[in-house]
């Protein structure tokens, strides 16, 4: 097959912090990628935006003929009509809205559409750190905590679609999630959570990371976070 003809994938991961997204081979190796911040309290229309924007660039120096596109998503997604159904408060106007649309009518591919962390677990059960299990546990940390389930060979999405969904078992204090829950694991877990508690303890204002890395420098504070 001649180069400027090889099929083309684009993936897309919209999280509450960072997109990420990728243009893939059709064996699905990672041909280039990038990443831009997600602008989350400005609604669909400006996050779909800023992933396609940070995709063009990628399909320009790439030889080959888009096909088709996936997109993770932060949420409880309507897989079959490309929604979002639900999102935390870290979004705004993105409840509810048609993400395949969107993207399908920018691209001219047909695009399907998944909750992030189910994406995640379908590509690590079918290249990854758990090729071909039949029964797994998917969970990310990141702006909150996701979760999904692989059993049986399929995954397992649940009556409501969010099988799996570790971050908001209740039973861990009293604090006020994301999801107007409160005391759920995603209040302690979450990066966002693990910045915030370090922010009550000290009164600065330090990403995850930063807490992570001061936790093991010895900072009693971050540790106590950690624990």
């Amino acid at each position: 097959m001649h180069t400027s003809r090889r099929p083309l994938f684009a993936g897309i991961d919209i999280g509450g912090t960072t997109t990420q997204v990728v243009v893939c081979s059709d064996d699905l190796t990672v041909l280039d990628r990038a990443e831009t911040d997600t602008p989350a309290r400005d609604g669909g229309d400006a996050m779909i935006g800023a992933a396609l924007d940070a995709l063009a660039p990628l399909l320009a120096r790439t030889p080959g003929h888009l096909t088709g596109a996936g997109i993770g998503a932060a949420g409880v997604v309507d897989s079959v009509n490309g929604r979002i159904l639900v999102a935390s408060d870290s979004f705004r106007g993105w409840a509810g809205f048609a993400v395949t649309a969107a993207v399908e009518e920018a691209l001219g591919v047909p695009a399907y559409l998944d909750n992030d962390v189910n994406a995640f677990l379908y590509g690590e059960v079918n290249g990854g750190a758990v090729h071909g299990e039949a029964d797994v546990l998917g969970m990310t940390l990141g702006t909150g905590v996701g979760g999904a389930l692989w059993t049986n060979g399929a995954l397992y999405a649940g009556p409501h679609g969010a099988a799996g969904e570790i971050g908001h078992i209740p039973g861990f204090g009293d604090l006020p999630c994301s999801c107007g829950g409160r005391g759920h694991l995603e209040t302690l877990a979450s990066g966002r959570s693990i910045a915030a508690r370090y922010a009550d303890r000290t009164g600065l204002r330090r990403t995850a990371r930063e807490v992570a890395e001061a936790a093991a420098s010895g900072d009693e504070d971050a540790r106590a976070v950690y624990r």
